[in-house]
């Protein structure tokens, strides 16, 4: 029951390992970035009430992460997701009421990711535009990363993707369906044509 968080966080929160996970307990908002770095936690239960991030969501390199449940309540994602290097992991049901993440989402080098679930409201990755150091507009963002997941045998928490305003780049995952992937990719309808820069390569072409 979320009814009574109101909790807020004004700065970034950075879990490691040996760190207390709930200083996050009734918490609603971070006014920062979380990252879950190198910790012995098994599931993401003490941010279950945690409904805003501003910055990025990363978690990485927690090998005994099993359950990532914690991550349902999650609607505002700032910038990028981030999961990578959690080896015990096997499907990943990504928070079902995000839209929109004007970031990038990458998910690599997890050993025993079999599925990508979840993200039933996701419907757009997109960038933005900065000024450079010389003054110049650069555009940034919008990514789906998807590499080195050596069992990752489906994608279809991203079926409901639509706007892609990045890269696409779905890689050297031996044993995901190109099927699966073109089942993502047909779906999106901004750009109308897939970039050059777009790749599917090392993927299993065979089903």
């Amino acid at each position: 029951d979320c009814s009574g968080a109101t909790g807020e966080i004004m700065t970034s929160d950075i879990l490691e390992n040996g760190d207390d996970p709930s200083v996050l307990e009734g918490v609603h908002r971070i006014d920062g970035s979380l990252r879950i770095n190198a910790t012995a936690l098994t599931d993401l239960n003490f941010m279950a009430c945690i409904d805003e991030v501003t910055g990025d969501v990363t978690i990485f390199d927690n090998d005994s992460l099993t359950n990532v449940d914690g991550l349902w309540s999650l609607k505002d994602i700032g910038t990028d997701f981030v999961f990578s290097g959690n080896d015990a992991i096997v499907e990943l049901q990504g928070p079902p009421n995000v839209e929109r993440i004007v970031g990038n989402i990458i998910i690599r080098d997890n050993a025993s990711l079999e599925r990508i679930r979840g993200w039933q409201s996701l419907i757009g990755l997109e960038g933005y535009t900065f000024i450079n150091m010389d003054g110049m507009e650069e555009f940034t963002g919008g990514n789906l990363t998807i590499q080195l997941n050596p069992v990752l045998r489906d994608m279809a928490g991203f079926c409901g993707l639509l706007v892609l305003n990045g890269v696409f780049a779905v890689t050297n995952n031996v044993m995901l369906c190109i099927g699966s992937i073109a089942d993502v990719g047909e779906g999106i309808v901004q750009p109308a044509e897939p970039p050059p820069e777009w790749s599917i390569s090392n993927n299993d072409m065979s089903c």
